[in-house]
C-alpha cells in the first residue's frame, strides 16, 4: 500500500497495478550475464508496453513501485510539463546520467544515455521500437533504452522528480541508497572529469596494510584524475594540502579502512560545488572476513542488508570533504586545522552531511586522525 499511497499523496490516482515478473521463476537465456531480478525487470516492462500497445493507450506512464516521487511534485509537474517539446517519445522523471544531458529548456534536457526505468513515460510512436528492441534481448531493459536515446526524441526533467526509496535492490541483489539519485547528476562526462582533476584524497596511515592499499587502488580505478596521497596520522589536513594539493581545490580526508561507492563519491564531489565541507556518510558496516576476502578478490560490493550499521565515529572515522575556500576559512578562524575540535565548529559552516552508509575493511586501528 505505500506506493498507492505515495502516488496519491501526489495528485496519481489513475493506477493499474501491474504484477512485476519474478526473475527467479523464469529460465534465463543462455547469453543472459545479469542477475535473475534484471531480467524479471525487462520482462516486467515488454508487457506492460505490449498491453498498452494492444490497448491502443496515446501514451503510458511506468512508475516501478520503489519510486519516490518529488515532494512538491504537484506543483513542479505542471511546470516541468508546459516545458517539454511536442515531439517527445520518452520521458525519464529521473536516472542515472552515465553522459551529459544536453539541455533543452529550463527544466528539460534531452538524454544521450541514461540508465533506470523507475519513473518514464513512452509515447504510442515508440511502443513498436521499444517492443522490437526488448524481445529476446541479453541486456537489461535501462540497457536497451540506450539505443532509443539515440535514435528517438527522448528527454528527461532536470532536476529530476523521481528517485527511488532506500532498499534491497532485485537488480543488484544488495542493498542500495541512492540518496544522490535526486540530484540528476551527470556520474559520466567533462563536468566529474574537472571535480576529479581538482581533488587530493589524503589518506593518513604511516604502514597501510594490504586492505588500505587496495583501497587506495580501488580508488584510483574508480576515479580516474584524483590524486592520492598518504601521510603520517599526525600530519593535519592543511599541512598535507601545502604539501602535496598546491594545484588541487578540492580534499578529501579519507580514513584508511573506509570504502565509499563511486557513484556516493562523485556525489560529494558535485555538492562540493554548493558546500565548502561535506561529510560524506551516517553510517559504518563492519564487514566480515569473507566479505572482506570477496571483495578484494573480485571487486564485487557485498549485500549489507544483513548488517547492523552502526554510527559513523567521526572523527574518529574521519572522512571529511573540503574545498580550498573552506580550508582557508577554517585556518582564518581557528589558526589551524584540528578535526578533534570538529564536533563544535560544524555549525558555524556550510556543512552536506550525506544520509549514506559505507563499508569498513579495518584497514588501520582506529584513533583519532590526528591530534
Amino acid at each position: 500500500m505505500r506506493f498507492e499511497t505515495r502516488m496519491n499523496e501526489s495528485g496519481l490516482d489513475r493506477i493499474i497495478r501491474f504484477s512485476a515478473v519474478n526473475g527467479t521463476e523464469q529460465v534465463l537465456p543462455d547469453d543472459w550475464r545479469y542477475s535473475s531480478g534484471a531480467y524479471g525487470c525487462l520482462q516486467s516492462h515488454f508487457e506492460m508496453v505490449r498491453e498498452a500497445r494492444a490497448k491502443n493507450w496515446p501514451h503510458v506512464l511506468v512508475m516501478e513501485d520503489d519510486v519516490i516521487l518529488h515532494p512538491e511534485f504537484n506543483r513542479l509537474f505542471n511546470v516541468y510539463l508546459e516545458e517539454l517539446p511536442d515531439d517527445w517519445d520518452l520521458l525519464y522523471f529521473g536516472g542515472i546520467h552515465d553522459q551529459e544531458p544536453n539541455p533543452v529548456t529550463e527544466h528539460v534536457v534531452r538524454l544521450t544515455r541514461t540508465y533506470c526505468t523507475f519513473a518514464y513515460a513512452l509515447h504510442h510512436r515508440v511502443y513498436d521500437a521499444f517492443i522490437k528492441l526488448n524481445t529476446e534481448a541479453s541486456s537489461p531493459v535501462d540497457v536497451n533504452n540506450f539505443q532509443l536515446q539515440a535514435s528517438q526524441n527522448c528527454y528527461g526533467f532536470h532536476p529530476p522528480l523521481a528517485w527511488v526509496e532506500e532498499d534491497f535492490s532485485d537488480i543488484a541483489e544488495i542493498a542500495t541508497n541512492p540518496w544522490w539519485m535526486r540530484y540528476g547528476f551527470a556520474m559520466r562526462g567533462s563536468g566529474i572529469e574537472h571535480l576529479l582533476n581538482e581533488t587530493l584524497l589524503i589518506f593518513p596511515c604511516e604502514q597501510p596494510n594490504e586492505r588500505t592499499r587496495y583501497l587506495i587502488r580501488l580508488y584510483e580505478q574508480m576515479l580516474p584524475g584524483i590524486k592520492t596521497v598518504i601521510v603520517d596520522r599526525s600530519e593535519s589536513i592543511d599541512s598535507a594540502v601545502s604539501r602535496f594539493g598546491q594545484n588541487r581545490s578540492r580534499f578529501c580526508w579519507m580514513d584508511p579502512h573506509i570504502g565509499i561507492r563511486n557513484w556516493e563519491f562523485r556525489a560529494c564531489l558535485f555538492l562540493s560545488r554548493e558546500y565548502d565541507f561535506i561529510v560524506p556518510y551516517e553510517a559504518v558496516v563492519d564487514l566480515n572476513p569473507s566479505d572482506i576476502e570477496n571483495l578484494m578478490a573480485n571487486n564485487t560490493y557485498p549485500d549489507i542488508s544483513p548488517y547492523q550499521p552502526r554510527t559513523s565515529e567521526f572523527p574518529y572515522e574521519g572522512c571529511l570533504f573540503v574545498t580550498r575556500s573552506g580550508l582557508n576559512e577554517w585556518l582564518r578562524d581557528e589558526g589551524k586545522v584540528d578535526l578533534t575540535k570538529w564536533t563544535g565548529l560544524h555549525k558555524k559552516y556550510k556543512v552536506f552531511n550525506a544520509p549514506g552508509t559505507v563499508i569498513s575493511l579495518g584497514g588501520c586501528p582506529r584513533q583519532v586522525l590526528q591530534e
